[in-house]
């Protein structure tokens, strides 16, 4: 995948305190083993495994993720051509279901932010240069591609002419508490 996972010798592809697993990079066979004992009781379970093992973890991972925000994109759409239906009510409900969880379960303007565009764009292009057309995956970020779309489309649909009209727009960062605008929607 890249040149970075096969030059570290030993490193994590996830260092933020709310990651529920680390994963290793391990190049040598016992690389990590007194550490792993150590730090086993206040960090969530580790995998110990090959560089590119590390790598296609986080990608899957990341494209997970954007998959659940634009099937419940999806979902929000169906939800707005349906009298009644209320998407918040069908997240919770989806959320429920432990195998699914409700987080990235919020409808809106899609994905954003320096990781799953990233990483998703990353994932779809070495599928391709292996021969392989993942078109899941190819869904997953024309959905997200126009789900700006749908939220201008809504704005016309309940406000009218745009023109002249002042509007604020909020969350525009991916993230609280942060200014990072990277990757916004289009």
């Amino acid at each position: 995948m890249s040149s970075y996972a096969r030059d570290q010798p030993y490193t994590t592809s996830s260092t933020r305190p709310h990651s529920h697993r680390k994963i290793r990079r391990k190049v040598r066979r016992h690389a990590g083993s007194p550490l792993q004992g150590i730090l086993r009781r206040k960090i969530p379970p580790i995998i110990r495994t090959k560089p590119v093992n590390a790598e296609l973890i986080k990608y899957a991972s990341n494209a997970f993720l954007a998959t659940k925000i634009s099937f419940i994109n999806i979902t929000a759409n169906i939800c707005e051509r349906i009298p009644g239906a209320d998407v918040t009510v069908i997240a919770k409900g989806i959320g429920l279901d432990k195998r699914i969880g409700s987080l990235f379960l919020n409808a809106g303007v899609g994905y954003e932010g320096s990781c799953l565009p990233k990483d998703l764009r990353a994932l779809i292009q070495h599928s391709r240069s292996l021969g392989y057309e993942p078109k899941l995956l190819e869904a997953v970020e024309s959905v997200n591609n126009n789900q700006h779309k749908r939220a201008l489309e809504l704005c016309k649909k309940l406000l009218g002419e745009l023109k002249n009209k002042r509007i604020a727009i909020l969350d525009l960062a991916f993230k609280p508490n942060t200014d990072d605008m990277r990757e916004p929607p289009q």
